[in-house]
């Protein structure tokens, strides 16, 4: 199974199906993680993932982390949008489209 590092004690990873993502969640729940979040890639919302992308606070702006860059480049404006360049980056790991995706909790 793959990650992509939120940076904010969150990894992300993706799958081709709910079946596979619910029966992840017992690997991953056996192992000690916790799953934080999951949906469907075409639906998630910018309030639900806040909490989960990396954050930055700039002059009475928040900006968020573009997961194409290592630092602030590109900063987005939306959680969401942040969450989508952690999705792609995340695809071009596994080389194929994530229909779901998966929020996990890396404190055990």
């Amino acid at each position: 199974m793959e990650f992509v590092d939120l940076r904010t004690g969150y990894l992300l990873t993706g799958f081709d199906d709910f079946e596979s993502a619910y029966s992840a969640t017992e690997q991953l729940c056996d192992k000690g993680f916790k799953v934080a979040y999951l949906n469907e890639a075409s639906h998630v919302r910018d309030p639900e993932v806040r909490n989960f992308t990396r954050c930055f606070n700039e002059q009475d702006e928040k900006k968020y982390q573009n997961y194409h860059y290592i630092l602030r480049d590109e900063a987005k404006t939306k959680a969401v949008e942040s969450m989508k360049t952690a999705l792609e980056v995340l695809e071009q790991k596994i080389s194929r489209k994530a229909k779901f995706i998966m929020v996990v909790d890396t404190k055990k």
